[in-house]
């Protein structure tokens, strides 16, 4: 990634997404003088290592990417079944932390775009929430 390419991309993260070199540096485990000094052009990606390169890479295209290129129910449906067979959880289980019938669970598996916003609104916060439990235990590879 060049200097000027990449100084676009942040520029454009700040002021499209309204992030911040604060949560950037706190994603990426670098500096915030160096992100500063990058826009000021007072610095360079040739002064951050191999992996940190890499990993900036990976979280400016999650950012300007990732983020938008899949739907919602999709990555809500992903992360239920990423559960089921990671962790062992039922959809019993995604039922009863949502409030919600199994039978609306089983309908957003199978047709999402036939479940109430409310239900998928449920649904998508208690899946995030067991997501939060589980994650060091996942196998994302």
């Amino acid at each position: 990634m060049k200097d000027e390419l990449f100084r676009e991309q942040l520029k454009s993260l700040l002021i499209e997404y309204h992030l911040t070199l604060e949560a950037l540096s706190h994603l990426t485990n670098i500096s915030l003088l160096w992100f500063t000094e990058v826009l000021e052009k007072k610095s360079t990606l040739s002064a951050l290592s191999d992996e940190q390169l890499l990993t900036l890479s990976l979280t400016i295209e999650m950012f300007r990417v990732g983020i938008t290129a899949i739907k919602d129910d999709e990555r809500v449906l992903t992360i239920m079944k990423l559960l089921i067979v990671e962790c062992g959880l039922k959809l019993e289980t995604f039922a009863a932390y949502a409030n919600v019938p199994l039978e609306e669970v089983q309908l957003f598996l199978a047709h999402p775009e036939q479940v109430e916003v409310e239900v998928k609104y449920r649904l998508a916060v208690k899946v995030m929430f067991l997501f939060s439990l589980f994650k060091d235990s996942i196998s994302l590879i």
